[in-house]
Order: structure tokens, then C-alpha cells, then sequence
């Protein structure tokens, strides 16, 4: 009896099979993940996210009454401060309310922006270290003595390059 089970107990042709049949499905799975990722460009589907340093402000030390005399007034100004530029056709800036709804939403070559004073900005045109960016609007679209969250996004990367809290004046 003691040699039967000692038999049984140093059988050992069972094991090599299974674990070689394990082995094979992993380095399958593995194999087709790979070549699938290659096949599809999942690798390539978006860019790189820019590293930049941006700020956000109040542009107006009184927003109600500019927005009231003019058809637009500067509401907030942004500022890169370091990093890579970012080109305007790239950009899309978002003001949310406090409640998170959408105040205003506007890309990087909107009339409603101004780069560094000269003007709208176009697709091609950089913002870069030492660039200003001037966001207009009217009292329709926002209100003085408001709290806004102002985000500046990299489109291609869907990335957000600042997420600020300001309070308009």
C-alpha cells in the first residue's frame, strides 16, 4: 500500500502537459495584444500632452459696467509663463459656471480672444512664453460677481493644460 501511494506521489507526467498548454495560451493572448495594438495605431491615436505652465486671471477690475458700454469687454486674461508653446488651432478655452454648466466655450482662433493685444489669433499663430491671451465677452454671457472656472484644453491630447477658479469684478 505504502508503494502505491508512494508511486502516486512521484508520478509526475501529468504536470508538464498542463503547465505547457498554460504557457502556449499566455504567449498567444500576449502575442495577439501586441500585434493588435500595432494593427489598430492605438499607440498613435493621440499626442503627446504639451508641458506648460499657464495662469489665469481677471482681465477687468470692473467687468458690469464695460460689458454694459461695450459690445464686448475683456473678461479674463491668460498668461503662459514656462513651458512648450501651444499652437492657437490646438487650443479651446472653457468658462463653466459654478454649477459646472457652460458659461462659454471658445477655440484658440476665436474673435472673441485677443493675443498679446494685436488681435485675433490664427490657427497657426504660437502661444508662448511671455503671451498673453485676452478673453472677451458680453453681459449676456457672463456676469460680474461671479466665481468662473476657467479652463485652458490642448485639443489634440484632450488634455487640460489649467483648470482656475476666478472671480469676475
Amino acid at each position: 500500500m505504502k508503494a502505491k501511494i508512494k508511486a502516486m506521489l512521484d508520478d509526475d507526467r501529468g504536470v508538464s502537459p498542463v503547465i505547457g498548454v498554460i504557457l502556449m495560451v499566455a504567449i498567444t493572448v500576449i502575442l495577439a495584444a501586441v500585434i493588435g495594438t500595432f494593427v489598430l495605431g492605438l499607440g498613435d491615436s493621440l499626442q503627446q500632452a504639451p508641458q506648460t505652465s499657464v495662469s489665469v486671471s481677471d482681465a477687468s477690475a470692473d467687468f458690469g459696467t464695460e460689458a454694459e458700454t461695450d459690445t464686448k469687454a475683456d473678461a479674463f486674461v491668460i498668461s503662459h509663463s514656462q513651458g512648450d508653446a501651444l499652437r492657437m488651432g490646438d487650443v479651446r478655452i472653457v468658462v463653466r459656471n459654478e454649477d459646472g454648466s457652460n458659461a462659454k466655450s471658445v477655440d484658440g482662433i476665436s474673435n472673441d480672444l485677443v493675443l498679446n493685444s494685436s488681435g485675433s489669433p490664427s490657427a497657426d499663430d504660437e502661444f508662448s512664453v511671455g503671451d498673453t491671451l485676452t478673453l472677451e465677452a458680453n453681459n449676456d454671457t457672463l456676469t460680474a460677481d461671479s466665481t468662473y472656472t476657467v479652463q485652458v484644453i490642448h485639443t489634440p491630447s484632450e488634455t487640460t493644460v489649467t483648470s482656475t477658479e476666478v472671480t469676475l469684478r
